[in-house]
């Protein structure tokens, strides 16, 4: 309304005096002040206060109308928030809180604000050591939390940015049969004692390259096996590089290592019940060759030197033939012989010899050779030299003299050790010189034996090897495999569709209740809520199983931040999952959503034990009131106003009755057990006998109030400003409250009341149009500064539209929106259409922070600091959502400062004389660490609000 008057008592003052000149011309009123002057000036004033008065007239008109309508103003809103309780290390003792349990914060004028627990619950000592979260198929295994890694957020069901721990594979060691050269062969020998079909089933799968992966460890890691083929049911593995003895990182010990990786499970479980390994060595050359002591070349070597004497050795070392025992070895040697002088004894040549016969009778005896006739062969078995063979075969190998070739096939016996010749240690045979022919002949020759060629190779065993090493890896889990006890050995489980998991680890075991978790800063908020259904792991009846756990959600299945409390019934108990041995929680999704890559994942800032809602307030003593007999409109004045929760007690026939409360007594009838009360001043008011009954007399105090107060706005705390309990509780270390404690309100102001009742008077509780969005918001929240209404692009969205909010508490872009949003969405939900209340979405807005980097320039120095402060402090002023701008009322969502506006906004600031550089950096505020962003990406944004960053003020003086 336009007021109809518009003048002050000075302007009526002088306009009484210009009047005066007409009417009494004589009036000198230029001079001291007289009689008359005096009260021209009290008219003027009690005109003023006329004109003031009637100008209030519609307001009051409007004020007494909405009193008839029942109106009132608000009174003081409690602030709310999370504490969280950290219990002393070393103590695993529980601790029940109690509801009504007080804690304070510590203002700066030493005034302590009390703050309450608004339900019991149980205060443990544990954490969360990790959280690992598995798809239905379990074919992917994703840690989404390690305490030993540092994290900035929990993200879970996280299939595809998550590194997939999920490994099937199968792991084989052996030193001996695995040690092969190049182009050589490994075999599998696949059984199966009850399904005899399985074997050569089981040989196809791991045979083809489609499904499974060969890999053998070398220096470089893990290296392919590209050629694979299955024979009935063996598989046979072509070795392209040598395998050297390495230590694995799972097994921490030195070995051969053959590793099978399945790229996916097939339809039916891949098991056996016993593998053997077998080998394929061609072309093996000895790696050392020695006569007794003396080490020999490979070739053209002379076995036992060129004068051999009896039990003289000839030692072949193959590590690679030798050391697999029972293998068919088959020695391939070609031998020559050369003829080396026999040493003589040299007789006296000046002595004249007289011949009784004649020189033509007598000739010269014949040479005749010292011929190697029968050797040994043996082996060492680590206490002596044992015959390789039961009879003597190839005795007579290095006998004659004539060239040959020979094939010496023998089993590696089982018992051969390693022995030490010369300076090399390892696997050995001999062949031992027993017998040699014309050793005391006079006039003899060595026939001695040349070594031409000599090559090893290895086919088959008597009796096939087991691994040894052999490992399934599958879960995480490493699961050794011991085939003595001839089980069936799964090596790939079949496929099998659960739901998707989240698994929990604890370090500490929990029994009873209430245990309360808090989920916080929920990043995702959604509209569709994937089931959720928690089970632990403990012992029931005398079994230990998963055992459903009943849970109240505040999450709504990990949609939002919230509490989520239960109880554990029964015992829990340890077990070993992803190789870690907890007490573990889990969380099923019956639905599967969350396994869908388009999902949105649930994703928190933390999870905390021992976190509780608490609300500002103070509950105080409770009150006793008499009255007198049949009292009408008992008036029960208590000590505090701001009264947040009350309950009233009547005495009737000795015994205690809560009465309810009203807004109004038009409808009750005498026998109506109700009050009204005024929280503001503090004050019950019972009714008249007519409306509203009359408690009763006594001689005795028949009115019991119990109330609590809160100071309203006084009471929104920040973060990590909450000191301690004000009550005593054992074995607490400390309590931070994590996020804002925000929402507290002071009594409202007539004019925001009478605005606040005017357009509820307009949208007559409906929401229909854009605006009728924006006064609901603001009615369901005192907290809620503006609201803006997007609309969806997409014609198949579920979501109707979105209402961005911007809320009266932040902190450098972040708030406590959760409550703001239960509040807005219990609201829509009664008064917004039925068909479109549950598809209304409730976001907060997008705080964007502006980090200034200017360059000034001043004049003399004496102004340096005074400029730096002045630029600093209108910086923070003008970049603010709610009271920044030029007009100090704020920017409306949507609109954000330009570099221009901010340029002009500089130079306002007396004593600069110029302005060499202004940079501008945006920073998307929606996570913990801010993400830079560029001006085009900001403005883009229809629902953002400036905050102010981290600003640098650099100036120069110029003289």
């Amino acid at each position: 309304m336009n007021t109809p008057i518009n003048i002050t008592k000075q302007q009526i003052y002088n306009k009484m005096l210009e009047l005066a000149k007409s009417y009494v011309p004589e009036w000198n009123t230029e001079g001291d002040v007289d009689v008359g002057m005096v009260l021209y000036q009290i008219f003027a004033e009690q005109m003023e206060n006329t004109i003031s008065l009637y100008h209030t007239i519609p307001q009051r008109n409007f004020i007494y109308f909405l009193n008839i309508l029942g109106a009132d103003t608000l009174g003081s809103m409690p602030a709310e928030g999370y504490a969280t309780i950290h219990m002393n290390e070393g103590n695993y003792h529980s601790v029940p809180i109690k509801k009504g349990t007080r804690l304070f914060c510590e203002k700066e004028n030493d005034e302590r604000i009390i703050y309450e627990t608004k339900n019991d619950f149980l205060a443990i000592h544990n954490s969360i050591e990790a959280i690992y979260c598995t798809t239905s198929d379990k074919s992917c295994i994703v840690c989404s939390y390690d305490k030993e890694e540092q994290k900035n957020e929990i993200v879970l069901f996280d299939f595809d940015k998550q590194r997939n721990l999920q490994q099937y594979c199968m792991v084989l060691g052996s030193e001996t049969i695995f040690d092969v050269n190049e182009n050589d062969s490994i075999i599998l020998h696949l059984l199966h004692n009850e399904k005899k079909y399985m074997a050569q089933k089981v040989a196809e799968f791991l045979g083809n390259n489609t499904m499974v992966i060969w890999e053998v460890l070398t220096e470089q890691g893990w290296q392919s096996i590209k050629s694979i083929k299955t024979v009935d049911t063996t598989v046979v593995l072509k070795i392209e590089c040598k395998i050297p003895i390495l230590e694995q990182k799972e097994m921490k010990q030195r070995n051969r290592f053959l590793k099978c990786t399945f790229l996916q499970k097939s339809d039916i479980p891949i098991t056996i019940t016993e593998m053997k390994i077998d080998c394929d060595c061609n072309d093996l050359k000895p790696i050392y060759l020695y006569c007794n002591d003396f080490l020999l070349p490979e070739k053209q070597a002379l076995p036992f030197s060129e004068q051999y004497h009896i039990y003289d050795a000839f030692y072949i070392g193959c590590q690679k033939a030798f050391s697999k025992k029972n293998a068919i070895i088959t020695i391939d040697i070609l031998i020559s012989h050369n003829q080396y002088d026999y040493d003589e004894v040299v007789f006296q040549k000046n002595i004249i010899w007289k011949s009784i016969l004649d020189k033509k009778a007598v000739q010269s005896p014949a040479k005749v050779p010292i011929t190697i006739e029968e050797v040994v062969w043996e082996y060492w078995n680590g206490i002596g030299w044992k015959s390789l063979f039961l009879n003597k075969e190839y005795s007579d190998f290095f006998s004659g003299e004539q060239q040959k070739s020979e094939k010496i096939v023998f089993r590696c016996p089982e018992d051969i050790q390693e022995y030490v010749v010369g300076a090399e240690k390892g696997y050995y045979i001999r062949a031992r010189i027993v017998r040699i022919s014309n050793t005391f002949a006079q006039h003899k020759y060595y026939n001695a034996p040349v070594l031409q060629q000599i090559n090893i190779s290895c086919h088959g065993f008597s009796v096939l090897p087991t691994p040894d090493i052999f490992y399934i890896k599958k879960d995480m889990e490493t699961l050794f495999i011991n085939q003595t006890e001839q089980k069936e050995i799964i090596l790939l489980p079949e496929k099998r569709y659960d739901s998707p998991i989240c698994y929990i680890a604890l370090s500490q075991k929990m029994e009873g209740g209430n245990i309360q978790m808090y989920f916080q800063n929920a990043k995702a908020d959604r509209q569709n809520m994937p089931a959720i259904k928690w089970e632990y792991f403990g012992e029931q009846n005398g079994i230990q199983k998963w055992i459903p756990l009943q849970v109240m959600d505040e999450t709504k299945f990990f949609a939002q931040s919230g509490l989520l409390t239960y109880r554990i019934p029964f015992t829990m108990e340890q077990k070993e999952i992803f190789q870690k041995k907890y007490y573990w929680l889990r969380a099923v999704n019956t639905d599967k959503k969350y396994e869908y890559q388009n999902e949105q994942k649930p994703c928190f800032s933390d999870i905390c034990f021992n976190t509780v809602k608490i609300i500002q307030q103070e509950t105080m003593e409770e009150m006793y009131f008499y009255i007198a007999p049949n009292q009408q409109n008992k008036k029960c004045k208590l000590l505090y106003g701001n009264v947040t929760n009350i309950e009233v007690f009547v005495k009737e026939q000795q015994h205690w009755e809560k009465w309810q409360q009203t807004n109004h007594f038009h409808l009750c009838d005498e026998q109506s057990k109700v009050y009204i009360l005024h929280k503001k001043e503090g004050e019950v008011i019972f009714g008249d006998g007519k409306n509203g009954k009359i408690p009763p007399y006594d001689d005795t105090a028949t009115i019991r109030i119990k109330y609590a107060v809160c100071k309203g706005k006084m009471g929104n705390c920040k973060k990590g400003e909450l000191n301690d309990f004000a009550d005593s509780i054992p074995f607490v270390d400390k309590i931070v409250n994590y996020q804002t404690i925000s929402g507290g309100c002071d009594i409202e102001q007539a004019e925001k009341a009478m605005k606040r009742c005017k357009n509820i008077l307009k949208t007559q509780h409906h929401a229909v149009s854009a605006e009728d969005y924006t006064i609901l918001c603001k009615e369901a929240d005192r907290n809620v500064v503006q609201v803006k209404i997007l609309q969806h692009e997409k014609s198949n969205s579920q979501t109707a539209f979105t209402l961005a909010v911007l809320p009266q508490q932040n902190e450098n872009g972040k708030s406590s929106f959760y409550e703001i949003r239960r509040h807005i969405k219990q609201m829509l939900l009664k008064k917004a259409p039925v068909v479109i209340a549950n598809r209304i979405d409730v976001i907060q807005v997008k705080y964007i922070a502006y980090c200034i980097k200017v360059e000034l320039t001043i004049n003399h120095y004496e102004y340096y600091q005074s400029v730096y402060d002045t630029v600093k402090q209108k910086l923070l002023e003008y970049i603010h959502p709610i009271t920044g701008n030029f007009d100090r009322k704020g920017f409306t969502i949507g609109q954000l400062p330009t570099q221009i506006k901010i340029h002009h906004l500089i130079k306002t600031v007396e004593h600069i004389s110029g302005i060499n550089t202004l940079y501008i950096n945006y920073y998307d505020c929606d996570n913990e660490h801010w993400q830079e962003i560029s001006w085009e990406e900001a403005q883009k944004c229809e629902y953002a609000v400036p905050i102010s960053g981290t600003h640098e003020i650099y100036i120069d003086v110029h003289i």
